[in-house]
């Protein structure tokens, strides 16, 4: 039998990471949250990769990409839209997805 190398998405790594039922609920629409506001297309696995690919090729325009959205999420707390524990979990999300 010949070994197969096989390389995960990055999806699949996030997924991987994610260790409670609840975080595997949860975590994915989080991220997905994220991958919306900094306006990438297709499915969740697709706009992961791209999300890496971007980290990649620009890691000062990812960082650019969360300092907005943490700002405008900061906004929502501001205004009573979202609690603080919000902000965290939308983070960990995010966190997990560069493991």
């Amino acid at each position: 039998m010949e070994p197969h190398s096989v390389i995960l998405s990055p999806y699949e790594n996030f997924v991987f990471t994610l260790n409670s039922k609840e975080s595997k609920r949860q975590y994915p629409h989080r991220l997905d949250k994220f991958l919306m506001f900094i306006g990438l297309k297709g499915t969740i696995e697709e706009k992961c990769v791209k999300l890496c690919d971007m980290s990649k090729k620009d890691s000062n325009l990812l960082q650019s990409y969360l300092i907005r959205f943490i700002s405008s999420q900061k906004d929502r707390i501001k205004n009573q839209e979202i609690a603080e524990g919000t902000l965290r979990n939308y983070i960990k999300a995010i966190k997990y997805s560069s493991q």
